[in-house]
């Protein structure tokens, strides 16, 4: 039963999650058994072509309620080409001070869509490469099932 669940929301939020008429890209990576090992590394690969406007990303975070903490650390990187990589760390809050779990839900899924940087522009034209790991202090995190990126193109 747990699992026709888990497959009814990861559906439905593939569905309503990535629908904005200016998104440019948008991509879960489900984690199995929502157990993300600390050497886990999520890649997603955005094509960007246009280097006039202003972008927009976010990072998608999808927990359970069997998510043990009030926060998650994310280690996010981006690189074009052969160009280094910049890496930042991110923290992200997933419930309130009171336990309360932050995004969409249903049941024991939550959605969220955390702004990473707004009013981006992308330098050179080409394929970008986007990484994502966990920073916990832990080697296996439970209660992360996708985990995502969101590209949007700012309007003017």
């Amino acid at each position: 039963m747990k699992h026709i669940l888990i497959v009814c929301t990861v559906i439905l939020s593939l569905l309503t999650g990535c629908s904005e008429d200016d998104t440019l890209f948008c991509k879960y990576r489900t984690i199995p058994l929502s157990q993300w090992h600390k050497d886990s590394v999520l890649v997603f690969t955005v094509e960007i072509a246009d280097t006039l406007p202003l972008y927009e990303i976010d990072l998608l975070i999808r927990n359970t309620d069997e998510y043990a903490y009030q926060n998650l650390w994310l280690f996010f990187s981006q690189s074009c080409d052969n160009e280094p990589s910049e890496r930042d760390t991110v923290n992200v809050f997933l419930a309130d001070d009171y336990g309360n779990w932050r995004g969409t839900g249903v049941r024991s899924f939550f959605d969220n869509c955390f702004l990473y940087r707004d009013s981006v522009r992308f330098h050179r034209a080409g394929a970008y490469r986007f990484t994502i790991a966990h920073g916990m202090r832990y080697e296996m995190l439970d209660g992360i099932s996708d985990a995502g990126l969101q590209i949007i193109v700012k309007s003017e």
